[in-house]
């Protein structure tokens, strides 16, 4: 199973019985600009959470 740790939390990818992702589906569908902002959204709000919970938030 793939995930993605942050910090206080855990977003875990949806794998179907079947072992399809629907995200990875989406995601390789994507042409390259798009798929590359998709990934800088996902790194900066894992920043983001990282630093609010050094913060005590």
């Amino acid at each position: 199973m793939c995930y993605y740790k942050l910090t206080s939390r855990q977003v875990r990818e949806l794998l179907l019985p079947d072992g399809d992702s629907p995200f990875a589906d989406w995601f390789s569908s994507l042409e390259a600009v798009a798929a590359a902002k998709v990934s800088v959204a996902l790194w900066e709000d894992y920043r983001r959470r990282e630093a609010q919970t050094r913060k005590g938030r």
